[in-house]
C-alpha cells in the first residue's frame, strides 16, 4: 500500500493504478472476443477495483493525519483520476478500431437485440452511455470504500505500523 502523507498524491498515485487497470480491461475487451459470461465478468471487474483502490486511499490518506476529510477527498480523487484515464482510453480505442469493435460477437448481438440501424452509432451511443451510469454509482462506491478504509486508517495509525515494522525486523 502506499503511504503519503498528502490525499492528492494519494488519490492521484492510486486513481493512475486504477485507470491502467480499467485500461487493460478496455483492452481486453476490444480485441479479444469473449462469450457472453465471460465478457461481463470482465467488464463488471471494475467494480471490485473502484472499491479496492478508493478504499486503499482512504486508508492511506487517514495514516498519518488522522481527517476522514482526506480519506473521502482522495477517495473522490482517485475514482475521477481512473475512470477519466479508463473511459479516455476507451473512446480512443473505439475510434482507432471501431471496425474489430463492430466485429465483437456479445457486441453484434447486443445490436441487433436494439434495433438500431447503425452499429458505429451504437457502439457510440453505448459508451457514453456507460460515462453517464457509471459515474455517479462510481463515485457513490469511492465514498463508501474510502470512508470504510478511512476509518480503518483512523484505527491503525502510523505509529501501529511502525510498531510492526520495527519488531519483525
Amino acid at each position: 500500500m502506499l503511504h503519503v502523507k498528502n490525499w492528492r498524491s494519494v488519490g492521484l498515485r492510486y486513481g493512475i493504478i486504477l485507470g491502467l487497470l480499467i485500461f487493460l480491461i478496455n483492452i481486453v475487451l476490444t480485441f479479444i472476443y469473449l462469450n457472453p459470461v465471460w465478457n461481463s465478468v470482465v467488464s463488471y471487474t471494475t467494480v471490485p477495483l473502484i472499491i479496492l483502490f478508493t478504499g486503499f486511499a482512504g486508508y492511506s490518506s487517514t495514516q498519518v493525519n488522522k481527517k476522514m476529510q482526506f480519506a473521502i477527498k482522495s477517495s473522490i480523487l482517485t475514482v475521477i483520476v481512473g475512470l477519466s484515464i479508463g473511459f479516455t482510453s476507451l473512446f480512443i480505442m473505439t475510434s482507432l478500431f471501431i471496425d474489430i469493435v463492430s466485429n465483437n460477437p456479445v457486441l453484434v448481438q447486443d445490436f441487433q437485440k436494439s434495433g438500431q440501424q447503425n452499429i458505429h452509432q451504437f457502439i457510440i451511443d453505448k459508451n457514453v452511455q456507460s460515462v453517464f451510469s457509471s459515474v455517479p454509482i462510481s463515485l457513490i462506491i469511492s465514498i463508501i470504500s474510502g470512508t470504510i478504509g478511512g476509518l480503518n486508517g483512523k484505527k491503525t495509525g502510523t505509529s501501529t505500523i511502525l510498531q510492526r515494522i520495527k519488531s519483525s525486523a
